[in-house]
């Protein structure tokens, strides 16, 4: 195993502002020292690190389309009814919003419902999905 505090030779020492904390450079692209095949490797690494900061962005977007569904879901269940009877009596024969039709209602938390099945297919069938492993292990 390589000491902490160096990375491969010609990368310089971990204070390098590109050292990844494991003594390896980020962001070194088009290296000459690198074979064809490591560089697309190098390419792929790069967009994978990128990709990985979408995702994170992704899951705090997911709980909080999920928490918005979950509010929907509450106050249909709760309120929904009453409400919409006296709206529909105040609108008379005018066109209503969309939130008084219970098909839209339910139509969005069922579109919601199959994303989120989608997704999950997605995941599980990732050939990443592996037992957390130790940083730079």
């Amino acid at each position: 195993m390589r000491p902490p505090n160096r990375g491969p030779p010609g990368y310089g020492p971990r204070s390098d502002p590109r050292d990844d904390g494991c003594g390896y450079a980020r962001g070194v692209s088009n290296d000459p020292r690198l074979t064809p095949n490591l560089q697309t490797m190098a390419d792929l690494l790069e967009s994978v690190d990128q990709d990985n900061a979408f995702l994170l962005d992704a899951a705090e977007r997911m709980r909080a389309a999920i928490g918005r569904v979950e509010s929907l879901n509450q106050l249909y269940s709760q309120i929904w009814l009453e409400e919409r009877d006296a709206a529909v009596a105040a609108f008379g024969v005018e066109p209503t919003p969309r939130v008084l039709a219970e098909d839209d209602i339910w139509d969005a938390m069922g579109d919601h419902d199959q994303a989120i099945k989608e997704l999950l297919q997605v995941l599980v069938t990732s050939s990443v999905l592996q037992p957390d492993a130790e940083a730079c292990g």
